[in-house]
């Protein structure tokens, strides 16, 4: 999906033109919710080599396998404002062939290894389609070896990222999810900074 390469050139462009933007290029985190942190896994697998990769994942419930359903599709088809349905309406229109499932661009959960790539903040709401693949894929990069903060929020449900205002419980995993991001930035080796840290938010699901 052409989604994929335009989330991959936002990133290193942010990374080219960071001294015109006030950036340090070696303190950039990508990271977004559902789709958008489907998106952030993607940046971060395909720049895991490159010089100036990012040096953190923020995954908000993420989509990580669209080739099967998890059992959490079933446990929790609807009510809780993202449905297995829409899941599944959003997977046809993003994917145009079903053997691109099985892309580790589209399905992260399937790369090969994910040894490399930025450590992740996982974050996991309870009651959720995704959540089952959201905490496969926390297992996996660990592993291979992937540093994972994993929060598992067994109360909330799809979309509570967006609604600390209304709920005190998203509120704090909000700033729970912030603070892991910036204890991230905090660990880049002082000799390699050079400007204030940045986060590119992926684009979330409808």
């Amino acid at each position: 999906p052409a989604a994929v390469s335009d989330a991959t050139a936002a990133f290193k462009s942010l990374v080219e033109e960071a001294s015109l933007l006030g950036l340090d290029p070696h303190r950039l985190a990508v990271g977004g919710d559902s789709a958008g942190a489907n998106l952030a896994t993607v940046v971060c697998d395909v720049m895991r080599h490159e010089t100036r990769a990012p040096v953190y994942q923020l995954l908000v419930y993420p989509v990580t396998d669209v080739s099967r359903e998890h059992d959490s599709y079933d446990l929790f088809p609807d009510h809780y404002l993202l449905t297995s349905e829409a899941m599944r309406w959003f997977i046809h229109h993003y994917v145009r062939q079903d053997e691109e499932r099985l892309d580790p661009r589209v399905s992260p959960l399937l790369a090969e290894s994910l040894k490399g790539v930025a450590p992740a903040c996982v974050v996991i709401a309870g009651f959720d389609p995704l959540r089952d693949e959201g905490l496969a894929y926390a297992k996996k990069l660990e592993a291979d070896g992937v540093s994972v903060d994993l929060h598992k929020h067994t109360g909330l449900f799809h979309g509570f990222f967006t609604l600390g205002n209304v709920l005190p419980p998203a509120e704090e995993a909000v700033r729970r999810a912030a603070d892991s991001v910036r204890r991230a930035f905090d660990a880049v080796r002082p000799q390699d900074r050079a400007g204030p840290a940045s986060v590119l938010e992926g684009e979330p699901t409808p």
